[in-house]
């Protein structure tokens, strides 16, 4: 340090030993405004990054917690600015209160998502008060950024699983260790699923499920433990990969409904079914037929719908095609409230809509389960 930044770090070395505790916020204020004052002296004066001091209460009861919350807060600001540019931040969130450091990180993680862009943080430093006596007077400072980074990959494993959106996991996998090829794979997976392109869907899942970690990879065990909670999710809901058409879909259909997506589950199983009958009807006449052909997936649903028309009300195929009018429905919406606003649906149908569409999907899943000889009898005589 020169002579004049070893003045300022003298002021802030005096200011600490005649500090005495504020209690009331309007001292509190007055506190740090010296204190980030003697700081911005230092910065200017060393060429260091821009360094704010943040004084918080002890956090002893709920309105201390909302005060530090509000305080805390108040950084929002510092992520971008006044040029529109992200800044890096770090932090340090030492506090001789062992609580504080842990709420300040979980208060840090919940402001970055909070704001409209995407904040680095790329530091969070804290100061091991506790053991400098153990350690000759000195406290280690411990960078805590991987706390922080488990938290987004947190975060991101919970958003694939509930809405089925790999952007978050993708990118907290792919800032930690370049050249990723597992989130490679499932990022092309995710962009798949938002086509709804059958081939390349099927591509990348088959990849994902099958991927091999190799031995360098797993050392990571941070990513590496992400990475398996996706696989292990992916696996849980195709198992192994099928070559049957209309099961890969049927697969995708009910992953899309778990994540809530009702309109794209009911398209889906539509199809499902679709392949479904091609396929039957391909043994039923002894002859081979592509099941993504569009003319003949028509000719075995038409086929079908008049076989239906001969069973009883209890039969299964009765119950589909009392299913298949709602799952129509809800189909024709999901496709068409672009240019037809009038047919979108509210809170209460979305929840209707749901449950339709889980028991059509069921229906389809008991279809597909029965021994394909009795499947042709029933739709060749009607009834079993």
């Amino acid at each position: 340090l020169t002579s004049e930044q070893r003045k300022i770090m003298l002021k802030l070395i005096e200011y600490e030993k005649n500090y005495s505790m504020v209690i009331d916020e309007y001292n509190l204020i007055l506190e740090e405004k010296y204190i980030n004052q003697v700081f911005s002296e230092l910065s200017e004066s060393a060429n260091l990054p821009t360094i704010i001091v943040v004084l918080t209460r002890y956090g002893m009861n709920q309105e201390e917690l909302l005060f530090n919350y509000e305080k805390i807060k108040l950084l929002k600001g510092l992520f971008i600015d006044d040029a529109g540019i992200i800044n890096k931040v770090a932090f340090d969130i030492t506090h001789s209160f062992r609580s504080l450091p842990i709420f300040n990180l979980a208060v840090l993680n919940y402001i970055k998502s909070l704001s409209d862009y995407q904040v680095i943080i790329e530091k969070v430093f804290y100061g091991n008060l506790d053991i400098s006596n153990e350690n000759g007077g000195i406290s280690p400072i411990v960078d805590l950024s991987m706390l922080m980074k488990a938290i987004d990959l947190a975060n991101g494993i919970v958003e694939f699983k509930n809405t089925g959106n790999a952007v978050t996991i993708c990118r907290g996998i792919k800032d930690t260790r370049d050249n990723e090829v597992f989130a490679k794979l499932l990022q092309n997976f995710d962009w798949a699923t938002q086509t709804n392109n059958r081939l390349e869907i099927n591509k990348y899942l088959k990849e994902l499920i099958n991927y091999k970690f190799t031995e360098l990879e797993e050392r990571n065990s941070l990513i590496y433990d992400a990475e398996y909670a996706i696989q292990t999710n992916l696996k849980s809901a195709f198992g192994t990969m099928t070559v049957d058409v209309a099961i890969q879909q049927i697969n995708l259909a009910d992953w899309s409904l778990r994540q809530g997506r009702v309109g794209l589950a009911a398209a889906i199983a539509k199809e499902a079914f679709r392949s479904f009958l091609t396929r039957a009807y391909s043994i039923i006449e002894g002859r081979a037929i592509d099941v993504e052909n569009e003319d003949e997936r028509k000719r075995a649903e038409q086929l079908f719908r008049r076989k239906c028309k001969q069973v009883d009300d209890s039969h299964i195929f009765a119950s589909f095609c009392g299913l298949e009018v709602h799952a129509v429905k809800i189909r024709n919406i999901f496709a068409h409230n672009l240019y037809r606003p009038e047919e979108s649906t509210d809170c209460d149908d979305y929840n209707e809509a749901y449950q339709y569409i889980k028991e059509y999907i069921l229906c389809i899943k008991k279809i597909m389960k029965l021994p394909t000889n009795n499947f042709i009898i029933t739709i060749e005589g009607g009834v079993t």
